[in-house]
């Protein structure tokens, strides 16, 4: 099959695309079936669910009709209009039934939106589905304005149209600038606690399904040869930020929960933050005595003492509230973020208007949050790889923008060098969960190298060729970090061990070269490790030692024995 990117449009009618795919994957596993339309009378009775805010009933219903046609195989399967799967889409995820449901129902009624959408997703396939139109951002498409009493092009879809505030002002398809707005948002929630905690909680199993979404129908695309009309692409080409969209991207893959994270990637639904008030008996304050002959003023006096000690301490009020107001903190030197480039901890302010100090270091994201946070951020920088494979795609949208494989990996490092060194290990190392496919985590890793190692290597590879033991032991596993420092000591460490292990796993590594490798393995520790030492003896380093220094220490003598363990008892 010839790989060459049609001159289609990515706005094609679904069904065309469907057709494509269904005859580029015949041979392929799984067999996806084919979308039916939902008959008018069932369409029907699903509105009405829907706008009678009967979301159980409405998604049980269609749960119901989807369950009746697994037996046969050669049968459609009922899929509602795209504007239906978006509302349930954002149903999955809203605050009014997640951190504000009001009750256990409501609660499970996003439960059951996400299981919908995972079910229409197995059984269709996301081409099928038409999901590429369901989760089309529209916050800026003139197009689809339809405001002002202009029907849609196509009159049943006018007809059938949802008139609920989760397909119009709440959706989430229109707050959200772009698919990136609402990644960036959700990863910052991971990172921070209390409500953004919370928030997390609801924004992983959404951004789960999206990406497997995402990684489905680009893997359908690139078989049909219609990678312009993908998903993905689709979300690349609308991303915000013009000539700069590549670093938005980055931006929202590593967003942080620091202050300028947060000040770019903001709440996506309004109040976003606040949580359901806990019902209970409010506890009434004993009354207070007033006295005015024996000076027992009660609380009247607090209010003034209280705007006195506002005064007195510089802080000012708040004409309205009468509460103090809340003033922007200046920067300081300790305020600074290394997590990411030009990363500060800042004051926050979200758009609601309730602020979020950064001044206590507790409050804020040590790294890029949990191992879940993780590995979506490396599915992210696995799909993105996909695209800058296909230059063909690339060039012929040069208003995009997008880098080529080079380029890409070169803001990879950007991002990925300065990160703290337990989150770079999480990065770096492999791992049985989904998330950099091996060979694009041996060419980062050899990225990585070559910006990091010092001036006695030579290696000038700017090709994404397949990683050989020759080249790890000629240029690479012999040398030190160039920089003064045991952090970058232990990076280097472990990127020579992710390397080492995954050739050793792919049988790269045969039994008479292990001698030979041994010895350069042995060499480079030494390096490495005499290095580090020279900088625990300076006396920079005792005034400054803390424990992160030791924490870089173990990392890079414990990384040196599994290096050795590889080689010893791996290779056969």
């Amino acid at each position: 099959m010839s790989s060459r990117v049609p001159t289609s449009s990515p706005l094609s009618s679904a069904r065309s695309s469907a057709d494509t795919y269904q005859s580029a994957t015949s041979q392929s596993q799984p067999q996806y079936r084919p979308a039916s339309p939902l008959p008018f009378e069932l369409l029907q009775h699903i509105q009405v669910y829907l706008e009678e805010n009967l979301f159980s009933q409405a998604l049980r219903f269609l749960l119901s009709l989807i369950s009746a046609t697994t037996s046969n195989e050669k049968k459609g399967v009922p899929v509602p209009p795209f504007d239906y799967l978006a509302v349930f889409s954002t149903l999955a995820v809203h605050p009014n039934l997640t951190t504000r449901a009001s009750n256990p129902d409501k609660l499970a009624q996003s439960n059951t939106a996400l299981r919908l959408l995972w079910m229409i997703n197995n059984t269709t396939g996301p081409v099928n589905a038409s999901l590429s139109d369901a989760f089309r951002f529209r916050r800026y498409d003139d197009k689809l304005s339809t405001r002002n009493g202009s029907p849609a092009d196509d009159d049943d879809a006018w007809r059938n149209r949802i008139t609920i505030t989760y397909a119009d002002k709440d959706s989430l398809f229109n707050l959200a600038d772009d698919f990136w707005a609402v990644v960036g948002w959700a990863l910052n929630c991971s990172c921070l606690p209390g409500p953004h905690a919370t928030r997390w909680n609801y924004w992983l199993p959404w951004l789960e399904y999206m990406l497997d979404t995402l990684e489905t129908d680009w893997e359908l695309r690139e078989q049909a040869g219609t990678c312009d009309q993908s998903l993905l692409w689709q979300y690349i080409k609308s991303a915000d930020g013009g000539n700069a969209r590549r670093r938005r991207v980055l931006r929202a893959t590593f967003a942080d929960g620091g202050g300028s994270a947060v000040k770019e990637f903001r709440p996506i639904f309004p109040k976003e933050l606040k949580e359901r008030k806990q019902e209970g008996k409010q506890v009434r304050k004993p009354d207070i005595k007033v006295d005015i002959d024996e000076e027992i003023f009660g609380d009247y006096m607090e209010e003034s003492e209280s705007s006195t000690d506002n005064e007195e301490s510089g802080q000012a009020t708040d004409p309205l509230s009468g509460q103090p107001s809340k003033r922007l903190r200046t920067r300081t030197p300790s305020m600074r973020r290394k997590a990411t480039p030009r990363a500060s901890k800042s004051r926050l302010t979200d758009h609601e208007g309730s602020d979020v100090s950064t001044a206590d270091e507790s409050t804020m994201s040590s790294g890029l949050g949990p191992p879940e946070s993780i590995q979506i951020r490396l599915r992210l920088l696995q799909l993105l790889s996909s695209v800058s494979a296909h230059p063909e795609l690339i060039s012929s949208a040069r208003e995009v923008n997008w880098p080529d494989l080079h380029e890409l990996y070169t803001l990879f490092v950007e991002f990925i060098r300065p990160l703290p060194l337990p989150v770079f290990q999480q990065f770096i190392l492999p791992s049985k969960s989904k998330g950099l496919k091996p060979e694009s985590r041996m060419a980062l890793c050899e990225f990585l190298l070559q910006r990091t190692l010092d001036s006695d290597h030579t290696s000038k590879v700017s090709t994404f060729e397949p990683m050989t033991l020759d080249r790890l032991v000629q240029q690479y596993l012999p040398y030190a970090s160039g920089k003064n420092s045991i952090e970058f000591q232990a990076k280097v460490s472990i990127l020579l061990e992710s390397v080492l292990r995954q050739l050793a796993k792919d049988n790269n590594i045969a039994s008479h070269q292990k001698d030979d490798l041994l010895d350069v393995l042995e060499e480079g520790i030494e390096t490495r490790e005499a290095k580090a030492n020279n900088i625990r003896g300076s006396s920079k380093y005792k005034k400054a030692a803390n424990k992160d220094e030791e924490f870089a220490v173990a990392i890079l003598q414990e990384s040196g024995k599994r290096m050795k363990f590889v080689v010893e008892h791996l290779v056969k």
